[in-house]
């Protein structure tokens, strides 16, 4: 238990540190975001993450073992292909989705625009853990709104329309 209060301190030590020194960055008027907005955004999903997690520990809902111990890529992609039939070979398996998930997801924002790929991208994630539809689909419709207008309106960064769409729409 002293391990993981001691991994949400340096968390919001490091982001306490070097969230201020971002404004020190430069930056062009062209790009307000500037070389700034990674780590902000980094930062902010961190922050996010360990709030998430203090509430798990202060509930006791945070197990005290790893659910996961990958052994090595070999040996995974092994167990990968056989029956599913015991549910750590499912988590396994629902954590290689996730990764192949999480690799395309940049890419499809390049193509179909942030808003789109980002909405279809936590369906999607939310579909592999069992989700209902409809509460896939209005967690994923918030989701988007929120971190759409947090980049837009929070950040002021722009946010990719996709290069298919602005083929469909000029």
């Amino acid at each position: 238990m002293l391990a993981q209060w001691t991994i949400v301190a340096l968390s919001l030590l490091i982001c306490v540190i070097f969230f201020p020194m971002t404004f020190y960055f430069p930056h062009i008027p062209s790009d307000p975001g500037g070389m700034a907005l990674f780590p902000r955004v980094v930062m902010a999903i961190l922050v996010c993450s360990v709030g998430v997690f203090i509430l798990g520990l202060s509930r006791g809902h945070v197990k005290k073992t790893p659910i996961i111990q990958l052994h090595s890529l070999g040996w995974m992609l092994k167990e990968f292909h056989k029956a599913a039939d015991n549910s750590e070979l499912a988590l396994k398996k629902r954590l290689v989705y996730v990764i192949i998930l999480s690799v395309a997801y940049p890419w499809f924002i390049s193509k179909i625009g942030f808003a789109i790929s980002t909405l279809i991208y936590v369906i999607f994630l939310m579909k592999l853990y069992n989700t209902r539809t409809i509460t896939c689909l209005l967690y994923s419709i918030i989701v988007t709104g929120v971190v759409y207008a947090f980049f837009i309106f929070a950040l002021g960064a722009y946010v990719p329309p996709g290069e298919w769409l602005q083929i469909i729409f000029d």
